[in-house]
């Protein structure tokens, strides 16, 4: 018995410090960036954006720009829902909100095929409903995997087998896709 709860604790502290060291880095990107912006008050979102892509390692970042719509992608970063969410907001964004097939595809085209999955803007409020965080209404578009079942998951990725939706739990360390 002794030994099992000294296994957990360690284990516990385990996962707390993998947890906090992530954290830790993710609140470093975000911190980096707003002193930049801090620095440079004139600075548009396109060149905070383009700065924030420009920054070493240049083959793990991405910034695309598709119709009207900029999106970023670091592809060495994961965080939970909530930080990729507020990551993207410090960009003046917000996490990818897909709106047709059109975009899904073209999205497709460039992110697909990384090995990642991505988080997207869609949490679900109840099963069955699903929300836009960016625009706090019924999310216009969605492209499951399959019938998302209930296993009490309320936020949405796009998987890394096929780039369809799939739920997952928000405390989840996925990558994510920034839009503005």
């Amino acid at each position: 018995m002794r030994f099992l709860v000294v296994f957990l604790l360690f284990a516990f502290g385990l996962q707390n410090s993998l947890a906090s060291r992530q954290a830790y880095q993710l609140n470093q990107l975000i911190s980096n960036h707003t002193s930049l912006s801090k620095e440079n008050t004139t600075e548009t979102l396109e060149d905070q954006w383009n700065l924030e892509c420009s920054r070493p390692p240049h083959t793990t970042k991405k910034c695309v720009q598709l119709g009207e719509k900029y999106y970023y992608v670091d592809f060495l970063h994961t965080a939970t829902w909530l930080e990729a969410e507020s990551f993207c907001r410090h960009m003046g964004g917000h996490l990818v909100s897909l709106q047709s097939d059109k975009e899904w595809e073209e999205l497709k085209a460039i992110f697909f095929g990384q090995g990642r999955s991505f988080w997207v803007d869609i949490t679900v409020v109840k099963e069955g409903k699903y929300v836009s965080e960016t625009t706090g209404k019924e999310a216009d578009y969605t492209n499951f995997y399959r019938y998302p079942y209930n296993n009490g998951a309320s936020c949405v990725y796009l998987n890394n087998a096929d780039f369809k939706m799939q739920k997952a739990f928000c405390s989840d360390e996925v990558h994510f896709i920034c839009e503005r």
